[in-house]
């Protein structure tokens, strides 16, 4: 179920990304908009955010794996190219949701996960309170 849950949950943010380029390039042909499309995701949808959101829906946590994953700081950059998301992911959208709010979760993905503009915090000061937030709870 939980799998079924995490894939699903691809399936949503992959939607929502559509259907806003949609709206950005309504005009553009079939193939020049799945051109687009691709290589905006590619570029600039963060890996981190794409898993890390699909273990938290399904409930993908374990502590064990949390505290090796938190063994060495890895920034966010880091977890885009890092197996350690599966480890540590659940806990980033907790931090978001505990600190800032559910609400801020459709937010991120239709701003491909401004972290400035969305949660006013810099991706700085965002990565240390989310490692603190770990600490404190995990």
């Amino acid at each position: 179920v939980k799998t079924a849950i995490h894939e699903f949950t691809h399936c949503v943010q992959l939607n929502i990304l559509i259907k806003e380029a949609q709206g950005e390039w309504g005009n553009a042909e079939s193939g020049e908009f799945d051109k687009m499309f691709e290589e905006k995701f590619i570029s600039e949808y963060p890996q981190w955010f794409w898993e890390a959101l699909c273990d938290y829906e399904a409930g993908v946590v374990n502590r064990i794996s949390v505290k090796y994953g938190m063994n060495k700081t890895l920034s966010l950059k880091e977890l885009n190219n890092s197996n350690q998301i599966y480890n540590v992911g659940y806990t980033i959208v907790d931090y978001i949701v505990e600190k800032w709010g559910r609400d801020k979760l459709p937010v991120l993905i239709k701003s491909y996960v401004d972290i400035e503009g969305v949660l006013g915090v810099t991706e700085a000061d965002f990565e240390q309170g989310w490692v603190d937030f770990v600490d404190e709870k995990y």
